[in-house]
């Protein structure tokens, strides 16, 4: 039965049963035309369905019944792809039109795209300006970018870790009493091995923290407070005045409570463990001590024993004035040839050593220093007659020849020689000790360090830029 031409909503609608893939609703798959001239048309929207997103309404209107007062513009007609042909879809905001229906899979397959390809140009120009902006940021804050780079790891020991920091502030305290700071040092042109010796003296301390450690060291706040006391009244300040000096060289009053600490637990395990090992002879002190002081600085005191032979004449042999003259010549050559024999004999007799100086001395030695052995006392050069001169040539121990005088012939012993200038040479002994000492302390320590890092774990982890830490 004919009834008569059929009305367009139902020739779409028969359309739409034939073709179901080219007039999907959103979230179906891709259509592919079958047949040359068919065209693809989106589907009158639903007014009862979800309504498309602000994206949706730009990228593909709805194409249902225009509303009055607008002229309704004609859809684009595709064509079929021809045999062997593979229908190409446009992604969404690309140049070309999108397919009436299938926009939303385009967008999510052009989603998909940049997910695998990458950000846009655009996303790498933002996120390249917000980090820009933070690191500016960072620069802004005073020492927030410095310290997170220079907190790094200087050294591992053991268990212990130090970082860079931590052998800055180490190197601030023991810089601080050479007026060196450690900001001038890392510019120097030998900063590397100034840093390195740093860094091994502070990896030698916490080796000996940790062995004190396991000594169970006798050190606590308490020892701590004493040895700080004393630093107090030292340089004459008190204990806000010295957290004041510290806070100005940049050394943080725990680090420095920790460094005192650590050194009073170094120094019981050098006297516990190396106590007695370092010894310096005394000639060494003294070699030392003539090294350091100039020459002529000292002069030298000599104890002196003396044999004297004296020719006393009487009175009666010398007889008047009047008789003085040829006779008085002659007999007094007798007497000296006579006493110089005798000086001779007992200069013989000392030097042989069979009898003791003292005793000949007091035996037949004349003069006051008889009753003492002979001693005469203790004299420096130009103190004693010129005659004398040649016995301040002598060493300990030795004898002067046959010295004559107008007073008789003089047969000198040097019992000992002793420094003069006791204020200087006394100070140059204390010097010389200490540093002699130091010295053979630190040979011992060194020696048993090494044989102590070697049961330890030690790695050094130092950077060659140390001017930018």
């Amino acid at each position: 039965m004919d009834r008569g031409p059929r009305p367009a909503a139902a020739r779409r609608h028969d359309r739409r049963r034939e073709f179901p893939l080219l007039h999907c609703r959103e979230g179906s798959g891709p259509a592919h035309a079958k047949g040359r001239g068919a065209s693809l048309r989106a589907p009158r929207p639903d007014p009862k369905g979800a309504r498309p997103a602000l994206g949706e309404r730009a990228a593909a209107a709805p194409r249902g019944r225009p509303s009055r007062g607008r002229r309704r513009v004609p859809a684009r007609r595709h064509r079929a792809p021809r045999a062997g042909q593979r229908q190409t879809l446009t992604p969404m905001g690309a140049s070309g039109s999108v397919p009436p229906g299938i926009d939303s899979f385009a967008g999510r397959h052009a989603e998909t795209i940049r997910a695998v390809e990458g950000p846009s140009n655009r996303e790498v120009m933002r996120r390249a300006s917000l980090s820009l902006l933070f690191l500016a940021v960072l620069l802004a804050i005073p020492g927030l970018a410095s310290a997170e780079t220079i907190d790094r790891i200087a050294a591992i020991v053991g268990d212990d870790v130090i970082t860079y920091n931590d052998l800055r502030i180490d190197g601030r305290i023991r810089l601080a009493s050479t007026g060196v700071s450690i900001d001038a040092l890392e510019r120097a042109p030998n900063r590397k091995e100034q840093i390195e010796a740093l860094l091994k003296r502070m990896i030698q301390t916490r080796l000996l923290v940790q062995e004190a450690n396991k000594m169970q060291a006798p050190v606590g706040a308490a020892e701590v407070d004493e040895r700080l006391q004393m630093i107090y009244d030292r340089f004459n300040k008190t204990e806000q005045e010295y957290r004041e000096l510290m806070a100005k060289e940049g050394i943080p009053w725990d680090s420095f409570r920790r460094f005192l600490r650590d050194e009073l637990k170094t120094q019981f395990v050098i006297r516990t463990e190396l106590g007695g090992q370092a010894n310096v002879s005394d000639a060494d002190i003294e070699a030392c001590a003539r090294q350091k002081l100039p020459a002529g600085k000292l002069r030298n005191e000599y104890t002196v024993r003396q044999l004297l032979v004296v020719a006393e004449p009487r009175d009666e042999e010398l007889g008047t004035d009047s008789k003085l003259g040829t006779l008085y010549a002659a007999y007094w050559d007798g007497v000296d040839r006579a006493r110089y024999s005798a000086a001779r004999n007992l200069y013989e007799m000392a030097i042989q050593g069979d009898v003791p100086f003292e005793e000949l001395a007091t035996k037949f030695s004349s003069g006051r220093s008889r009753e003492r052995g002979g001693l005469l006392g203790t004299f420096a050069r130009g103190d004693l007659a010129s005659d004398f001169d040649p016995i301040f040539d002598l060493k300990a121990g030795q004898i002067s020849d046959i010295i004559e005088t107008s007073a008789g012939f003089h047969i000198l012993r040097i019992d000992a020689i002793a420094e003069v200038n006791n204020k200087e040479w006394d100070k140059t002994l204390q010097q010389c000790e200490s540093e002699l000492m130091q010295e053979e302390s630190a040979k011992v320590i060194d020696s048993w360090l090494e044989s102590l890092g070697e049961k330890s774990f030690v790695e050094t982890k130092l950077f060659d830029d140390l001017s930018q830490p």
